[in-house]
C-alpha cells in the first residue's frame, strides 16, 4: 500500500490507484459502445490531441442509461434501478525544457437512479402509498500536479499536488428525503533529494486537507424536522519527513515521521 508518511493519515486505510489514459499517450480516437437485453446502453469515447511538442490533452467521455423498468420475477419491485449517468474527464499535460512538468484537469459526473416498486419507478408523480427510492448526484473536481527537477541537481525535485471538489446528493428513501453536500480542498508538496550519494535519500513536505460537509435526513411526515442533521467542517494541516537507506537492491530501510492536526477533534496525530 501507499506510505502513510508521504500520502497522509488516510492512506492507512488503503488506497487504490486508478490509471486513466495519459494525455501524451492517449489514442487519437477510440469509441466503445455496449448494450444488453436488460436495456442498459453505454457509450465510451477517448480522444488524445498533441497541441504542440510540449502540450497535449485528452478527453474521456462516458454515458450510460437504463430507462427500462424490469420486473422479471413479477414481485412488483424493479429488479434494478432505472438510471442515467454521464462522466467527462479532460486532462492537460505540459513538459518544458527548463525542468517544469505538470498536469491540470477537470472531471464532472451527473448520476440519476430511481427504483422501488415498479409503479413508483414508472410514474413521474408517484403516490405516497408507493415505496421507492431516488438518488441524484453531481460531482465536479479540478485537480493538478506540478513538478520541477533542478537543472544542476539531477536527484533534487519539488512536486505539488492539489485538488478542489464539490459534490451534492438529493435522494429519497420511501417518504424520507436526504440531502448531502461536500466541498473539499487538498494540497500536498514533496521535496526530495539525496545526502551525498543515492544510498541516502530523503523527502519532506507539508499538506493541507479541508472538508466542509452538510448532511441531513428528513423525518416523517414533517420535512421541516430532521432525524439526522450534520454540518461539519474539518481542517487538517500536516507536515512530514522521510528518510530512505538503500545500500543495495536487496535491502531498503525507510524511517519517517508525520504530524497532522485536525480542527474537528482539536488533536494532533503523530
Amino acid at each position: 500500500g501507499l506510505g502513510s508518511v508521504l500520502n497522509g493519515f488516510e492512506s492507512v486505510t488503503g488506497q487504490i490507484n486508478v490509471e486513466y489514459y495519459k494525455p501524451e499517450t492517449a489514442p487519437a480516437l477510440m469509441i466503445n459502445a455496449f448494450a444488453n437485453q436488460g436495456g442498459r446502453m453505454e457509450l465510451n469515447a477517448i480522444s488524445g490531441v498533441d497541441v504542440s511538442d510540449k502540450v497535449s490533452t485528452a478527453f474521456l467521455l462516458h454515458g450510460s442509461m437504463n430507462p427500462r423498468v424490469n420486473d422479471v420475477n413479477n414481485d412488483g419491485f424493479a429488479d434494478i434501478p432505472t438510471n442515467s449517468q454521464i462522466t467527462l474527464n479532460n486532462r492537460w499535460h505540459y513538459k518544458g525544457d527548463n525542468g517544469w512538468e505538470g498536469q491540470l484537469g477537470i472531471s464532472a459526473i451527473q448520476s440519476d437512479k430511481v427504483g422501488g416498486q415498479t409503479a413508483y419507478a414508472k410514474s413521474d408523480n408517484p403516490a405516497d402509498s408507493l415505496w421507492g427510492f431516488e438518488s441524484h448526484g453531481t460531482r465536479i473536481e479540478v485537480f493538478g500536479k506540478n513538478g520541477y527537477v533542478f537543472q544542476n541537481e539531477a536527484f533534487r525535485s519539488l512536486g505539488l499536488m492539489y485538488s478542489f471538489s464539490y459534490q451534492d446528493h438529493n435522494g429519497r428513501f420511501g417518504q424520507r428525503k436526504h440531502f448531502g453536500e461536500q466541498k473539499s480542498v487538498y494540497f500536498n508538496s514533496v521535496f526530495q533529494d539525496i545526502i551525498g550519494t543515492t544510498v541516502h535519500k530523503y523527502r519532506t513536505g507539508i499538506s493541507f486537507q479541508m472538508d466542509d460537509v452538510t448532511d441531513q435526513l428528513d423525518s416523517i411526515p414533517n420535512s421541516e424536522n430532521y432525524i439526522y442533521k450534520q454540518n461539519r467542517q474539518e481542517i487538517v494541516p500536516g507536515a512530514y519527513a522521510e528518510y530512505t537507506f538503500e545500500p543495495n537492491v536487496q535491502f531498503t530501510l525507510v524511517a519517517g515521521l508525520r504530524v497532522d492536526y485536525t480542527s474537528y477533534f482539536e488533536e494532533a496525530f503523530v
